[in-house]
């Protein structure tokens, strides 16, 4: 990592993440909004990135394209915005595991492998978001979970059925 007029910069996502369930662990004084990541250029996180079951995490692309090469699991809070008017684009290349609350808002998330773009067992909330999927599903929502999508939300697949709900 290193420091620039006051901001923290961070040589890859999962040290961030890292250092922000830290620091709130910490200083419960702390407030959501200090545990904004930023992606501050175009990259891919080689590792796997996992939200702890106590941590709130946020993520703003801010107009980029991130590729994650291992998995992402959210086992608690974890939103994925966007706050440029540039399309930002979240490429997984395994499925995104939803186990908590998953807010994606803004953001084009089309997986790059041939698996789920998202696996979905928790809440996940699309807002102006596609999500797209290759040979198998855009989402699978499964049993006891909960999706919800605004009007300007779209989940498809390139040959497959875009969702796959087994969920009451």
């Amino acid at each position: 990592r290193t420091e620039t007029l006051g901001e923290m910069y961070y040589y890859n996502m999962n040290d961030a993440i890292t250092t922000a369930e830290m620091n709130k662990r910490k200083d419960a004084e702390l407030t959501d909004a200090d545990f904004i990541v930023y992606a501050t250029r175009d990259f891919e996180a080689a590792y796997d990135l996992s939200i702890d079951a106590d941590s709130r995490i946020y993520l703003d692309l801010k107009g980029f394209v991130v590729e994650t090469g291992e998995k992402v699991t959210n086992n608690n809070y974890f939103k994925i915005y966007n706050s440029e008017d540039s399309q930002a684009t979240l490429k997984p290349s395994i499925s995104i595991d939803n186990k908590g609350t998953l807010d994606i808002e803004d953001t084009l998330v089309k997986v790059t492998t041939d698996t789920n773009t998202i696996n979905n067992s928790g809440n996940l909330n699309l807002k102006n978001t596609t999500v797209e999927g290759t040979t198998k599903y855009g989402v699978h929502n499964g049993n006891n979970s909960k999706l919800t999508l605004d009007s300007d939300s779209v989940i498809k697949a390139d040959s497959n059925y875009g969702l796959h709900n087994t969920s009451n």
